[in-house]
C-alpha cells in the first residue's frame, strides 16, 4: 500500500490520508477479526500501520541502525510514529505523525482524545520539601508527540479544509459567498453528550443552482459549493455539524446529512459510499522544539473531488481556483513537491 508522504522533519512526518481508511483501529470500526460476507473486502490497513512500515522500510533501505545500551551491538532501528490528531475514515488530507523515540515517557493510545480547551502540562512533585514542596516540582517532559498535540490545540495552528457541500450558498435569502469569512459559533455535542464550545470558520467560495435542462448529455447541474473551512477546535464532527447547521450539509455526510441526496450522488455521480467530500488542505502551525521552522503544509485536493467537480461543476471549479490558489490550496500535483512512497524509498528521516 502506497504511502504519499507530504512533508517530513527530524521528529515528524505528514502523509496524504485517501479516503475509506481508518487513522487506527478503534471500538468505533467493530472486530478485526470478524467474518466476512460473500463479496466484502477486508478492511484496509489503517495509516498508523502503513505509516510505521514505509517508516521501517525507509529506515532499513537506509540502514539506520542503533546499538543496544546492554549489548553494545548494533541492530535494525524500528521507529514508532504516534498519531498526532485524526481524521475520520470517510475525510481525506493531510495526517501528522510524531516519531516516538522516548518510548517510555510517551504511549501511543488506541484512541484519540479529543482536544480541549483546559489543557494544562502535566507535572510531578519531587520529594517533599518542609520550607516549599513548590521549589522541587519539576516539569514533565513532553516529547514530540505531546508537543505537537499542544500545539495543534491552539489559537496559532491553523487547518483549511476544503468541503463540497448540497446547495448553492444561499441561506434565507443571504449569498454566503458575498460575506467572505464568517464565524459559526454554535456548542457541540461530543460523542459522550458532553456539551462544549465550538467555533469554525467558513468561507462559502463558489456555487451553482440545480439545472435539469442538460437533455442532449443527461447530465443534470446539481446544487453544490464548493467551502473552506477551519475548526478552532477539533470537537466531534465539528464542520460537519456546523455546516449542517447552515443547511449546506457535505456530500457523502450520512450522519449529519440527506441520505436521499447522498444515495443521488452515490447512484448517479459515483461517489464512494464511504466517502465524506471533506479534504484537510493545508496545516500550517508555529514553531516548537521539535518543528523549529514550524509547519505549513499543503495536500492537493484528491481526486475524486476534483472529477466531481470537473463533471458536474467545471464554473464552481474555475471560479474557485483564484480563490484557493490565494489561501495556499493546490489543486495539482505538479505545485507540490510530494514523492508517494512504495517500493523506492528517499534519504533517511
Amino acid at each position: 500500500e502506497t504511502v504519499t508522504i507530504l512533508a517530513r522533519g527530524s521528529h515528524y512526518v505528514i502523509v496524504n490520508k485517501p479516503p475509506s481508511v481508518l487513522c487506527h483501529h478503534d471500538s468505533w470500526a467493530g472486530s478485526r477479526k470478524k467474518k466476512l460476507k460473500a463479496g466484502e473486502k477486508p478492511e484496509p490497513n489503517p495509516m498508523l500501520q502503513r505509516v510505521r512500515d514505509v517508516i521501517a522500510s525507509i529506515d532499513s533501505a537506509n540502514n539506520v541502525m542503533a546499538k543496544t545500551c546492554c549489548e553494545g551491538e548494533n541492530k535494525a532501528l524500528k521507529r514508532r510514529v504516534n498519531l498526532v490528531h485524526r481524521l475520520d475514515r470517510g475525510v481525506s488530507g493531510a495526517l501528522l505523525f510524531a516519531f516516538a523515540e522516548d518510548e517510555s515517557s510517551e504511549e501511543q493510545t488506541t484512541e484519540i482524545i479529543e482536544p480541549r480547551n483546559d489543557f494544562k502540562n502535566e507535572s510531578f512533585l519531587g520529594e517533599s520539601d518542609c520550607n516549599n514542596n513548590s521549589q522541587n516540582s519539576m516539569k514533565k517532559k513532553k516529547g514530540a508527540t505531546a508537543t505537537l498535540q499542544e500545539e495543534m490545540r491552539k489559537p496559532t495552528a491553523v487547518k483549511t479544509y476544503v468541503a463540497l457541500v448540497r446547495g448553492e450558498g444561499i441561506l434565507r435569502g443571504e449569498d454566503l459567498k458575498q460575506k467572505g469569512w464568517f464565524e459559526v459559533n454554535r456548542p457541540i455535542k461530543n460523542a459522550k453528550g458532553s456539551v462544549k464550545d465550538a467555533t469554525t470558520l467558513f468561507r462559502f467560495v463558489s456555487g451553482q443552482a440545480q439545472d435539469d435542462t442538460d437533455e442532449q448529455s443527461q447530465i443534470t447541474r446539481p446544487r453544490i459549493s464548493l467551502v473552506l473551512a477551519r475548526p478552532q477546535q477539533g470537537r466531534w464532527h465539528q464542520i460537519r455539524k456546523h455546516l449542517s447547521s447552515l443547511s449546506h450539509h457535505i456530500l457523502g455526510d450520512r450522519l449529519h446529512g440527506c441520505s436521499k441526496t447522498n444515495k443521488e450522488w452515490k447512484t448517479k455521480r459515483n461517489m464512494k459510499s464511504e466517502r465524506v467530500f471533506l479534504h484537510l488542505a493545508r496545516l500550517e502551525m508555529a514553531p516548537t522544539i521539535f518543528t523549529p521552522n514550524g509547519i505549513d503544509c499543503s495536500c492537493t485536493l484528491p481526486e475524486d473531488m476534483l472529477d466531481i467537480l470537473s463533471n458536474y461543476a467545471p464554473d464552481v471549479l474555475n471560479e474557485a481556483l483564484p480563490i484557493l490558489g490565494s489561501e495556499g490550496i493546490l489543486i495539482n500535483e505538479a505545485e507540490n513537491n510530494h514523492v508517494k512512497r512504495s517500493n523506492s524509498f528517499p534519504d533517511a528521516l
